[in-house]
């Protein structure tokens, strides 16, 4: 494939992440508002909701990554998924009962969850060793961005005192995932060989690739660091803030907005600033980083007595939680691709996906059960030791990956 084809595809696959993105952020947000105060569902029945969801999405990425690794016609995988969760989005807010929205939702999660590791297959081989960190770093500001401005759109819209303003946002949701599957027909990225694991057979299964040393230091890796910030960005961090803080709805608002901000203006200077440097370095970085967050976050509780003192370490804990994203993005998104065993690049894509959702949901999990028990201090211990944890591992590294694997860039191997 020309150099010019794959910017070409590369182009599409990042419009199609901003799209998705824009659409995920119209309803997502006020998808709980929408069962509660709309359809009226008790609290419990929209918890086993997203429940499903989350399980659905669990059982579908092992069979996606197989699937993607195996098929003849992978290219379709993602853009099938993406129009069957169009279809359900449409459908969602016409469903009567509680257990036809229950399956809508588990039919949703199962069509984005069958499209993700074909994506990531896609951007893969759309990307070389000299600008996969970039690109990858491209796609994590182009989904804050999208989902950001989804979530304006949608807050300005939605209004639990008429339903149809709900109709419209997931029609336009399902009307951007239909324009999503079309574009994604259009993308026929060449094979990319993936590393091969010597002495094991080539054909691809889970069990192979977690026998992969370097694949399962960095899953354990990408589980802490979802763990860490993406567990307790909305969840855990909130509840903190609210109840030894004693902050305001707007302080929040303002704290995700500093680390919208800082990922939307920092992206690419920080992607552009670390490229040279050595993987291990800059994941060893966003653990100290973090350190220093939620080190900021247990002084401001110190400084609960002077509000604005509070309120301004919760922002600037927002803030420096953006700027270990920053440095994530390029250094952890594209190693997926560079572990993967030969033949194996869907399995690893759906690996690193379930152990990320799997983390998320564990995070506001582990804050309810101690922020609800009053064990604030042992709270902030823990995710201290977190960080600690993820300085060591991304240091530790360097001696999981090979010297290619280790640089943010590399010479463009040949076209495979």
């Amino acid at each position: 494939m020309t150099g010019a084809r794959r910017k070409r595809y590369l182009r599409r696959l990042q419009a199609v992440c901003a799209l998705r993105a824009l659409a995920t952020g119209l309803t997502a947000p006020y998808l709980f508002v929408y069962l509660t105060q709309v359809r009226h569902l008790d609290t419990a029945v929209a918890t086993v909701l997203f429940t499903v969801q989350a399980l659905s999405a669990l059982g579908t990425l092992p069979l996606a990554g197989r699937w993607a690794d195996t098929r003849g016609r992978r290219h379709l995988l993602a853009p099938a998924g993406t129009g069957i969760a169009a279809v359900a989005t449409a459908v969602l807010p016409f469903t009567t009962t509680t257990q036809a929205t229950l399956a809508t939702a588990a039919v949703l999660s199962i069509g984005l969850a069958a499209s993700q590791p074909a994506e990531s297959m896609m951007l893969a081989r759309c990307t070389t060793a000299r600008n996969r960190s970039l690109a990858y770093a491209a796609q994590f500001w182009l989904k804050n961005l999208g989902t950001g401005a989804g979530a304006v759109i949608g807050g300005l819209t939605a209004d639990a005192a008429h339903p149809s303003t709900f109709t419209l946002l997931f029609g336009l949701n399902a009307v951007l995932m239909l324009l999503l599957a079309m574009v994604l027909t259009t993308v026929r990225p060449p094979p990319v060989a993936g590393r091969v694991v010597h002495g094991r057979p080539p054909g691809p299964s889970f069990r192979r690739l977690l026998g992969h040393r370097p694949i399962r230091h960095v899953l354990l890796l990408s589980a802490v660091t979802s763990f860490t910030c993406y567990g307790q960005f909305e969840s855990g961090l909130v509840a903190y803030a609210t109840e030894i803080h004693q902050i305001t709805p707007g302080t929040l608002g303002a704290g995700i907005m500093a680390n919208t901000a800082v990922i939307g203006l920092g992206q690419f200077g920080i992607a552009r600033l670390v490229e040279r440097h050595r993987r291990h370095h800059v994941l060893a970085l966003v653990g100290l980083v973090w350190l220093l967050a939620w080190t900021v976050v247990w002084a401001g509780g110190l400084l609960r007595r002077n509000v604005p003192l509070a309120a301004t370490s919760i922002v600037i804990a927002y803030a420096l939680l953006g700027v270990g994203e920053m440095l994530l993005a390029p250094a952890m998104g594209p190693l997926p691709a560079e572990l993967a065993p030969a033949r194996m690049l869907g399995c690893s894509t759906a690996a690193f996906a379930m152990v990320g959702q799997v983390a998320i949901a564990a995070g506001p999990a582990f804050a309810g059960v101690l922020i609800g028990a009053r064990l604030h201090g042992q709270y902030l211990a823990a995710l201290v030791g977190c960080t600690v944890l993820i300085t060591a591992l991304g240091w530790r590294s360097h001696h999981e990956l090979t010297p290619a694997q280790n640089r943010m860039t590399a010479s463009e191997p040949a076209d495979r």
